[in-house]
């Protein structure tokens, strides 16, 4: 047994990256199909009881920090259903006040298994993790299909900008990235650069507020259409109308400047994460002329080859950051206008699409996180009278306005008639009309 996994704050299980090399993983534990995994070690620091649900039908085995355990009778309680309630806020708060005095925070075994829980009837159940499951799978869908996007970009960049295989009949020069399509350059990004600046802070640090704009920081610099809106700062709306630089305009490229994650990037557009928003002093904030479009210039820095060339430039030092001179030095192959303008037009699309179902993923997460407590609690009614309320309402709507429309179609028809040929009508319409005043008044009411 080699599948060795951890778990991560987000509650998830993920593939250990520990040393096993000299380890002797008799002592570790196996854990199967619908079994749990928690760590109780640092629930007070955390403020968060990382518990995992383990999915797969191939056995893991797990550190034996991990308390492993499942459910006694899953006719009575779903294991999927007990893990939807493992990830409420509510849970993690609770486990936190049950925590000891230890810097750490443990949570003792015994108080962890003495929480109580609601358990509905199975049906019940049933149907929340289903709703529950199909909004995850809308998300899970909008990510694959994200990362499908980022790659075949990748696929196009590096076959018109790196490996120059889209052209044909072109004569190449020896250049400082090796060689290159003749009236192509190579130029740092000083050249092609109109801004490069980082944010700021406050004095003395952000603080707490309850309203203001969104400061991001290098931990939500993550890729493409990526952000961990759990980690948003703000800043009060008076600093931030005082700040004259590092405001996050449309297509913004933003490189991680300092820290472990040095050279990581990313890029906002389309109003996300935010319509309005800034960075601190930890990001820097990039902006090309014209020479070049956003997209490339994003995509050029996100080559493996760059990345580790960023990282580099601060290789002598034993803290990890760059300043903007360093940025400035880097090298990029700068095309003609003409094959510029060309791949942006077929990059622009699927950028588009990569930011629309970025955004879709965070509003049917936020409509999960919404749901979840008042599917769990009771709130919304999932049994059988709920859908036979559902049902009836959509039949009743649509026949009320069947009838409406029919009364409105007529009434002309019924005013001006007065031969015998068209009396049944108007007693027929009179009888509906009837009806309807009537039965819309009962159906309002308890409605």
């Amino acid at each position: 047994m080699t599948n060795l996994v951890g778990m991560n704050i987000n509650k998830e299980f993920i593939p250990s990256v520990a040393n096993t090399i000299g380890t002797n993983l008799a002592r570790y534990k196996l854990i199967n199909e619908n079994q749990f995994a928690c760590n109780l070690m640092h629930v007070g620091r955390d403020m968060s009881v990382v518990i995992s649900l383990f999915t797969s039908k191939k056995p893991a085995i797990i550190s034996p920090a991990y308390k492993v355990f499942e459910i006694k009778n899953k006719e009575i309680l779903l294991p999927k259903f007990l893990m939807m309630y493992f990830r409420r806020s509510e849970f993690d708060r609770l486990g936190w006040f049950y925590t000891d005095s230890s810097i750490r925070g443990s949570l003792d075994w015994a108080k962890f298994c003495d929480i109580e829980i609601p358990i509905p009837k199975l049906e019940i159940q049933e149907k929340i993790v289903k709703i529950y499951e199909f909004l995850n799978y809308r998300i899970k869908l909008k990510e694959r299909i994200n990362k499908n996007l980022e790659q075949l970009m990748k696929c196009i960049f590096d076959d018109w900008f790196v490996n120059f295989s889209h052209y044909e009949d072109i004569s190449f020069k020896a250049s400082k990235l090796g060689e290159i399509p003749s009236p192509w350059n190579v130029k740092t990004l000083g050249d092609v650069l109109i801004t490069l600046e980082s944010g700021k802070r406050p004095k003395g640090g952000i603080s707490q507020v309850d309203e203001g704009i969104p400061s991001i920081g290098a931990e939500n610099i993550l890729g493409l259409g990526k952000f961990n809106y759990s980690k948003n700062k703000l800043v009060s709306h008076e600093f931030f109308n005082k700040l004259k630089k590092g405001i996050v305009q449309d297509q913004d490229v933003l490189l991680y400047k300092d820290g472990a994650q040095l050279g990581r990037k990313s890029l906002f557009m389309k109003g996300f994460p935010f319509n309005t928003c800034c960075i601190n002093e930890h990001v820097f904030l990039l902006r090309s002329n014209n020479e070049i479009s956003q997209f490339y210039l994003y995509l050029w820095l996100d080559q493996k080859i760059m990345t580790n060339e960023i990282i580099n430039l601060n290789s002598n030092s034993a803290q990890p950051g760059i300043n903007q001179n360093d940025v400035k030095s880097l090298p990029i192959l700068v095309p003609e206008l003409e094959i510029m303008n060309k791949f942006n037009n077929i990059i622009s699309p699927m950028m588009n699409q990569i930011f629309d179902n970025a955004i879709e993923i965070n509003n049917l997460s936020k409509l999960r996180d919404t749901l979840l407590p008042k599917l769990m609690s009771g709130e919304i009614d999932v049994g059988i009278n709920s859908y036979l309320k559902i049902i009836m309402r959509k039949f009743i709507s649509n026949l009320l306005k069947y009838l409406l429309r029919y009364l409105n179609e007529n009434k002309n028809y019924i005013k001006d008639s007065k031969s015998n040929e068209t009396l049944p009508k108007s007693g027929t319409i009179y009888k509906i009309n009837k009806f309807f005043t009537k039965f819309t008044t009962r159906y309002r009411h308890h409605r």
